[in-house]
Parts: C-alpha cells; structure tokens; sequence
C-alpha cells in the first residue's frame, strides 16, 4: 500500500517533468502539483489525507482508466510528465481500489436514496 511518502516522491516527479519541459512555475500546471505538494504537508494525518483524496480522486475503475487516456493524450508529446503522472495515479489507484463500490451497494444506495 503507497504511503504519503511514496505519494510526495510521486508528486515531486510531476513537477521535476514540467521543469524539464519547461512549464512555466506560475502556470495551472505546475501550480496544481505545487498545491498538492502543500496540502500534504499541511495534512494533520497525510497518510489519511492521501486515502480521503484518493477516494475522491479515483472513485471507481472506469474513472481510472478515463484519466490514464485523457493524460496519454494530453501529454503523448512530453513523456516524462506523462509516466510521472500515470506513475502519481497509479498510486493514488492502488489507495483507491479497495473502497470501489460493488454494483449492489450501488443499488442500495439508490434505493435508499429514492425511497428517503
């Protein structure tokens, strides 16, 4: 199972890869890994922050696969930031998986939901 550490390594990758790419340090990009670099050492718990984001992140196997495809296309021109990132998800997949819901939770819910 990553840990935080693994997941700042990761993230730490990300932004190496934009350096070597030359994105600009005020841009979304580099911003975006900036701040979850920040967030994670400002977590109370990081090893629960990344669970709690992996699970937003990451909510199911199809959502997984739709990211890895939107990323191989993004950045099938700088492939240093692509595995950077794809190795990042990957991570944040491994966290996630465990939490997916099964087709009859799902079912349930909605039920419960409809019926409230």
């Amino acid at each position: 199972m990553p840990t935080w550490q693994d997941i700042e390594k990761a993230i730490v990758k990300v932004i190496q890869a934009g350096i070597l790419y030359k994105k600009k340090k005020e841009e979304k990009f580099m911003q975006g890994y900036k701040k979850r670099y920040t967030n994670l050492h400002q977590a109370e718990d990081p090893d629960i922050y990344i669970l709690n984001n992996a699970k937003e992140y990451i909510p199911n196997e199809v959502k997984y696969i739709a990211i890895k495809r939107q990323y191989q296309e993004w950045y099938k021109n700088e492939p240093e930031i692509l595995q950077a990132i794809l190795k990042l998800n990957d991570l944040y997949y491994q966290l996630a998986k465990d939490y997916f819901a099964t087709n009859e939770e799902i079912e349930e819910e909605a039920d419960d939901f409809l019926n409230s």
